[in-house]
Protein backbone atom coordinates (compact mmCIF):
# COMPACT_ATOMS: atom_id res chain seq x y z
CA UNK A 1 0.00 0.00 0.00
CA UNK A 2 1.34 3.46 -1.22
CA UNK A 3 1.56 6.29 1.52
CA UNK A 4 1.61 9.85 0.61
CA UNK A 5 3.56 12.43 2.24
CA UNK A 6 1.84 14.85 3.74
CA UNK A 7 2.91 18.50 2.74
CA UNK A 8 5.02 20.97 4.65
CA UNK A 9 2.31 23.27 4.81
CA UNK A 10 0.09 21.04 6.91
CA UNK A 11 2.72 21.64 9.96
CA UNK A 12 1.44 24.60 10.68
CA UNK A 13 -1.67 22.60 11.54
CA UNK A 14 0.37 20.92 14.23
CA UNK A 15 0.05 22.58 17.61
CA UNK A 16 1.63 25.42 18.15
CA UNK A 17 4.19 24.35 21.10
CA UNK A 18 5.45 21.01 18.63
CA UNK A 19 6.07 24.03 16.30
CA UNK A 20 8.10 25.68 18.87
CA UNK A 21 9.68 22.55 20.54
CA UNK A 22 11.29 21.66 16.99
CA UNK A 23 12.43 25.20 16.61
CA UNK A 24 14.24 25.11 20.54
CA UNK A 25 15.54 21.33 19.23
CA UNK A 26 17.13 22.54 16.18
CA UNK A 27 18.65 25.42 18.10
CA UNK A 28 20.03 23.06 20.85
CA UNK A 29 21.34 21.16 18.60
CA UNK A 30 19.38 17.90 19.54
CA UNK A 31 17.63 17.83 16.65
CA UNK A 32 20.18 17.35 13.69
CA UNK A 33 20.54 17.58 10.10
CA UNK A 34 19.65 16.45 7.67
CA UNK A 35 16.40 15.37 9.38
CA UNK A 36 15.67 11.61 9.15
CA UNK A 37 12.91 9.65 11.03
CA UNK A 38 15.58 8.44 13.74
CA UNK A 39 16.59 12.28 14.03
CA UNK A 40 13.07 13.14 14.40
CA UNK A 41 12.49 10.63 17.46
CA UNK A 42 15.70 11.14 19.19
CA UNK A 43 14.56 14.16 19.86
CA UNK A 44 10.87 13.83 21.01
CA UNK A 45 9.42 14.68 17.63
CA UNK A 46 6.72 12.43 16.93
CA UNK A 47 6.96 14.02 13.08
CA UNK A 48 7.98 10.55 11.18
CA UNK A 49 5.04 11.81 8.65
CA UNK A 50 6.96 14.80 7.68
CA UNK A 51 11.04 13.04 7.94
CA UNK A 52 10.77 13.07 4.04
CA UNK A 53 10.21 16.71 3.77
CA UNK A 54 11.92 18.05 6.15
CA UNK A 55 15.03 16.30 5.01
CA UNK A 56 15.88 18.62 2.05
CA UNK A 57 16.98 21.38 3.98
CA UNK A 58 19.92 22.31 5.70
CA UNK A 59 20.16 23.71 9.12
CA UNK A 60 19.66 27.56 8.70
CA UNK A 61 16.78 26.82 5.67
CA UNK A 62 14.89 24.41 8.13
CA UNK A 63 15.07 27.31 11.05
CA UNK A 64 13.43 29.63 8.70
CA UNK A 65 11.31 27.39 7.30
CA UNK A 66 10.13 26.07 10.74
CA UNK A 67 9.51 30.18 11.69
CA UNK A 68 7.68 30.38 8.55
CA UNK A 69 5.56 27.54 9.75
CA UNK A 70 4.91 29.38 13.12
CA UNK A 71 3.71 32.46 11.50
CA UNK A 72 1.29 30.62 8.95
CA UNK A 73 -0.16 28.91 11.61
CA UNK A 74 -0.42 32.16 13.89
CA UNK A 75 -2.43 34.23 10.78
CA UNK A 76 -4.40 31.01 9.86
CA UNK A 77 -5.81 31.08 13.59
CA UNK A 78 -6.25 34.49 13.83
CA UNK A 79 -8.24 35.02 10.54
CA UNK A 80 -11.96 34.49 11.70
CA UNK A 81 -13.41 32.83 8.20
CA UNK A 82 -16.13 34.42 5.82
CA UNK A 83 -19.39 34.66 6.84
CA UNK A 84 -22.35 33.26 4.59
CA UNK A 85 -25.07 35.71 5.03
CA UNK A 86 -28.59 35.12 3.59
CA UNK A 87 -31.89 37.09 1.95
CA UNK A 88 -35.07 35.42 1.30
CA UNK A 89 -36.86 32.22 2.54
CA UNK A 90 -35.04 30.74 5.63
CA UNK A 91 -33.56 27.07 4.58
CA UNK A 92 -34.35 24.10 6.82
CA UNK A 93 -31.06 23.60 9.08
CA UNK A 94 -29.42 27.08 7.76
CA UNK A 95 -26.19 28.30 9.51
CA UNK A 96 -26.14 31.07 7.86
CA UNK A 97 -26.87 34.46 9.13
CA UNK A 98 -29.69 37.08 7.33
CA UNK A 99 -28.60 39.61 5.55
CA UNK A 100 -30.65 42.33 7.59
CA UNK A 101 -29.98 41.12 11.02
CA UNK A 102 -25.89 41.47 9.80
CA UNK A 103 -26.30 44.81 7.99
CA UNK A 104 -28.30 46.05 11.36
CA UNK A 105 -25.87 45.05 13.38
CA UNK A 106 -22.80 46.64 11.11
CA UNK A 107 -24.43 49.73 11.03
CA UNK A 108 -25.41 49.78 14.70
CA UNK A 109 -21.37 49.10 15.76
CA UNK A 110 -19.42 51.64 13.48
CA UNK A 111 -17.57 54.29 15.17
CA UNK A 112 -15.27 55.56 12.74
CA UNK A 113 -15.92 55.20 8.77
CA UNK A 114 -18.27 53.38 6.61
CA UNK A 115 -18.53 53.44 3.44
CA UNK A 116 -21.70 52.14 1.45
CA UNK A 117 -22.39 51.18 -2.43
CA UNK A 118 -25.32 49.98 -4.08
CA UNK A 119 -27.22 50.22 -6.89
CA UNK A 120 -30.39 50.67 -5.46
CA UNK A 121 -31.36 52.70 -2.42
CA UNK A 122 -35.11 51.96 -2.93
CA UNK A 123 -36.91 52.19 0.47
CA UNK A 124 -33.81 52.57 2.19
CA UNK A 125 -34.94 55.48 4.52
CA UNK A 126 -35.60 53.18 7.80
CA UNK A 127 -32.62 51.23 7.09
CA UNK A 128 -30.47 54.33 7.25
CA UNK A 129 -31.96 55.95 9.60
CA UNK A 130 -29.80 54.43 12.50
CA UNK A 131 -27.02 55.27 10.05
CA UNK A 132 -27.78 59.62 9.95
CA UNK A 133 -27.62 59.49 13.64
CA UNK A 134 -24.21 58.31 13.57
CA UNK A 135 -23.32 60.86 11.11
CA UNK A 136 -24.37 63.53 13.67
CA UNK A 137 -21.70 61.92 16.04
CA UNK A 138 -19.07 62.36 13.73
CA UNK A 139 -18.99 59.30 11.91
CA UNK A 140 -17.34 59.90 8.59
CA UNK A 141 -19.85 57.75 5.97
CA UNK A 142 -19.36 57.92 2.31
CA UNK A 143 -22.63 56.70 0.12
CA UNK A 144 -21.35 55.48 -3.51
CA UNK A 145 -24.41 55.58 -5.65
CA UNK A 146 -25.85 54.70 -9.11
CA UNK A 147 -27.62 57.42 -11.30
CA UNK A 148 -29.48 55.30 -14.13
CA UNK A 149 -33.07 55.51 -12.72
CA UNK A 150 -32.71 59.32 -13.54
CA UNK A 151 -35.47 59.22 -15.70
CA UNK A 152 -35.18 63.25 -16.12
CA UNK A 153 -31.62 63.29 -17.94
CA UNK A 154 -31.00 63.30 -21.66
CA UNK A 155 -28.03 63.53 -23.64
CA UNK A 156 -27.37 66.78 -23.13
CA UNK A 157 -27.80 67.42 -19.90
CA UNK A 158 -25.20 69.17 -18.23
CA UNK A 159 -22.92 67.17 -15.50
CA UNK A 160 -23.36 69.97 -12.83
CA UNK A 161 -26.97 69.34 -13.50
CA UNK A 162 -27.19 66.13 -13.68
CA UNK A 163 -25.03 65.64 -10.20
CA UNK A 164 -28.33 68.61 -8.64
CA UNK A 165 -30.79 66.26 -9.67
CA UNK A 166 -29.17 63.02 -8.74
CA UNK A 167 -28.55 64.58 -5.00
CA UNK A 168 -32.30 66.09 -5.21
CA UNK A 169 -33.61 62.53 -5.71
CA UNK A 170 -31.62 60.77 -3.02
CA UNK A 171 -32.06 63.39 -0.43
CA UNK A 172 -35.80 63.68 -1.61
CA UNK A 173 -36.86 59.68 -1.11
CA UNK A 174 -33.21 57.91 0.44
CA UNK A 175 -31.84 60.00 3.15
CA UNK A 176 -33.92 60.69 6.39
CA UNK A 177 -35.42 63.88 5.95
CA UNK A 178 -33.90 66.73 8.14
CA UNK A 179 -30.55 64.39 9.11
CA UNK A 180 -27.25 65.79 8.59
CA UNK A 181 -25.97 64.57 4.44
CA UNK A 182 -23.59 62.05 4.25
CA UNK A 183 -20.83 62.40 1.39
CA UNK A 184 -22.38 61.04 -2.13
CA UNK A 185 -20.38 59.99 -4.79
CA UNK A 186 -21.17 58.60 -8.09
CA UNK A 187 -19.64 56.81 -10.78
CA UNK A 188 -20.27 60.23 -13.85
CA UNK A 189 -20.95 57.60 -16.63
CA UNK A 190 -23.99 56.28 -15.08
CA UNK A 191 -25.65 60.15 -15.74
CA UNK A 192 -24.88 60.17 -19.57
CA UNK A 193 -27.39 59.25 -22.00
CA UNK A 194 -27.68 57.66 -25.13
CA UNK A 195 -30.62 57.55 -27.94
CA UNK A 196 -31.21 53.90 -29.39
CA UNK A 197 -34.53 53.37 -31.36
CA UNK A 198 -36.19 56.25 -29.80
CA UNK A 199 -35.49 55.19 -26.52
CA UNK A 200 -32.90 56.80 -23.82
CA UNK A 201 -30.58 54.15 -22.44
CA UNK A 202 -27.85 54.52 -19.90
CA UNK A 203 -24.81 52.72 -21.34
CA UNK A 204 -23.00 52.50 -18.04
CA UNK A 205 -24.49 51.32 -14.05
CA UNK A 206 -22.46 51.26 -11.07
CA UNK A 207 -23.74 47.70 -10.08
CA UNK A 208 -21.21 46.64 -6.55
CA UNK A 209 -23.10 46.09 -3.33
CA UNK A 210 -20.78 46.37 -0.57
CA UNK A 211 -20.83 47.85 3.08
CA UNK A 212 -17.61 48.41 5.02
CA UNK A 213 -17.49 49.44 8.26
CA UNK A 214 -14.05 51.09 10.52
CA UNK A 215 -11.69 49.50 7.89
CA UNK A 216 -11.98 46.54 9.78
CA UNK A 217 -15.35 44.43 8.29
CA UNK A 218 -16.81 44.34 4.91
CA UNK A 219 -20.10 42.94 3.62
CA UNK A 220 -19.91 41.58 -0.10
CA UNK A 221 -22.79 40.37 -1.92
CA UNK A 222 -25.39 40.66 -4.71
CA UNK A 223 -28.42 42.62 -2.35
CA UNK A 224 -28.97 45.83 -2.58
CA UNK A 225 -29.24 48.26 -0.35
CA UNK A 226 -33.14 48.28 -0.12
CA UNK A 227 -35.82 46.50 2.16
CA UNK A 228 -36.72 44.25 -0.69
CA UNK A 229 -33.17 42.74 -1.22
CA UNK A 230 -32.07 42.91 2.95
CA UNK A 231 -35.52 40.91 3.77
CA UNK A 232 -37.55 39.44 0.64
CA UNK A 233 -35.21 38.19 -2.08
CA UNK A 234 -32.94 35.18 -2.76
CA UNK A 235 -29.74 36.97 -2.50
CA UNK A 236 -26.66 35.81 -0.74
CA UNK A 237 -23.53 37.73 0.52
CA UNK A 238 -20.06 37.13 2.71
CA UNK A 239 -19.34 39.29 5.78
CA UNK A 240 -15.63 39.19 5.63
CA UNK A 241 -13.14 40.50 8.83
CA UNK A 242 -10.17 39.38 6.76
CA UNK A 243 -7.95 42.47 7.39
CA UNK A 244 -5.94 42.31 4.03
CA UNK A 245 -9.38 42.16 2.13
CA UNK A 246 -11.08 44.77 3.69
CA UNK A 247 -7.65 47.14 3.18
CA UNK A 248 -7.61 46.09 -0.53
CA UNK A 249 -11.52 46.47 -0.73
CA UNK A 250 -11.42 50.25 0.80
CA UNK A 251 -8.15 51.12 -0.88
CA UNK A 252 -9.92 50.09 -4.47
CA UNK A 253 -12.91 52.37 -3.72
CA UNK A 254 -10.69 55.82 -2.46
CA UNK A 255 -8.24 55.09 -5.16
CA UNK A 256 -11.72 55.47 -7.28
CA UNK A 257 -12.70 58.53 -5.50
CA UNK A 258 -8.95 59.99 -6.04
CA UNK A 259 -8.77 59.84 -9.37
CA UNK A 260 -12.66 60.34 -10.10
CA UNK A 261 -13.50 57.17 -11.42
CA UNK A 262 -15.96 58.51 -8.79
CA UNK A 263 -16.93 61.60 -8.15
CA UNK A 264 -18.85 63.74 -5.54
CA UNK A 265 -22.12 64.83 -5.44
CA UNK A 266 -22.18 68.17 -4.05
CA UNK A 267 -24.84 68.08 -0.83
CA UNK A 268 -26.12 72.20 -1.90
CA UNK A 269 -26.22 74.10 -4.89
CA UNK A 270 -23.36 76.03 -4.24
CA UNK A 271 -21.31 73.08 -3.43
CA UNK A 272 -19.22 72.85 -6.46
CA UNK A 273 -18.65 68.94 -7.16
CA UNK A 274 -14.98 68.66 -6.14
CA UNK A 275 -13.07 66.30 -4.32
CA UNK A 276 -13.64 66.71 -0.23
CA UNK A 277 -11.09 66.59 2.20
CA UNK A 278 -10.59 63.08 3.93
CA UNK A 279 -12.41 61.53 1.32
Amino acid sequence: MTTTTPSLATLCERPRHELEDALAQLRSGRLKTPVTSARLAAAGLRWEAWAEALGVFPREALEHTLIALLALGERTRELPSPEVVWSGVDVPRSRVQRTDVVLARLLASCKDDVLIASYSFAGARELLTPLATRVASGVRVRVIVDGTKLSSLRPDTPRQEALRRLRSAFFRSVWPQGAEPPLLYCDPRTLAREEAKGVLQAPHSMHAKCVIIDREVALVGSANFTRRAQGDNLEVGALIRDPAFVRTLLHQWESAITHGVVVPVPTRDDDPPRRRRGA
